[in-house]
């Protein structure tokens, strides 16, 4: 029975038709949408202008591999992220479907695992990168825009195409299940960690500023009872 609903997976995702899909193994639930991404569409007022640069984390297609937290099952699938979107697109023979970020699903893609996340300011989950997992849990979450060309660019003999960018921004998830974004402000910091934690911080010579020791000083939170 496994296997058939492990077949019946892969067809889904591979052979589906265009409206939306859904398969269901030991209570999980997979969606798959038709959303075939082209690129932003650009936004300057500058008549003729070319947007540069591309919304994919990488344009090109790499393996991924999606797990089901809840039944440990694993996928391996094509994919890439689309941080205008903030979707992970999957590679349906010559079409592209995104998948939706339910709860229990992360994807494994270039070194980065991707988890459904809430924005503060949207109630409909998105797909952002997880750094920590834990009490404080550490969430990357992409986005691009658009630097626009000047608009006397041709006169002054500049680049006159706008420039697609992608940036990101880190938030933090409470224990109570509450997000906020990521603030390096000292009183900010102080509210986040107790005592202890900014003493080890400091001990260690960790700031707050880089990711890295970011990551170090709430997976030290994370240890403490």
């Amino acid at each position: 029975m496994k296997k058939y609903i492990h077949l019946l997976f892969l067809l889904v995702a591979y052979y589906g038709l265009g409206q939306v899909s859904y398969t269901t193994e030991e209570g999980a639930s997979y969606q798959f949408d038709n959303n075939i991404s082209g690129h932003v569409i650009r936004v300057s007022d500058n008549h003729g202008n070319d947007v540069k640069g591309s919304e994919f984390l990488n344009v090109e297609w790499q393996q991924a591999t999606v797990i089901d937290r809840n039944t440990k099952k694993k996928f391996k699938l094509l994919a890439r992220f689309n941080a205008y979107t903030k979707e992970v697109e999957i590679l349906k023979e010559k079409d592209i479907i995104s998948l939706t970020p339910a709860d229990g699903i992360s994807v494994e893609l270039e070194g980065k695992n991707f988890v459904p996340f809430k924005p503060v300011d949207n109630p409909k989950p998105i797909f952002a990168e997880e750094l920590v997992n834990g009490k404080l849990s550490l969430f990357r979450v992409y986005d691009t825009k658009v630097i626009k060309a000047a608009s006397d660019s041709n006169l002054l003999g500049i680049d006159n195409e706008d420039r697609l960018t992608i940036s990101d921004n880190l938030f933090i998830k409470k224990e109570d299940g509450t997000v906020l974004e990521f603030s390096s402000k000292k009183k900010n910091i102080e509210k986040l960690f107790d005592e202890s934690t900014l003493k080890f911080a400091k001990k260690e010579k960790l700031s707050v500023k880089k990711d890295e020791d970011l990551i170090d000083i709430i997976k030290f939170y994370n240890t403490k009872t």
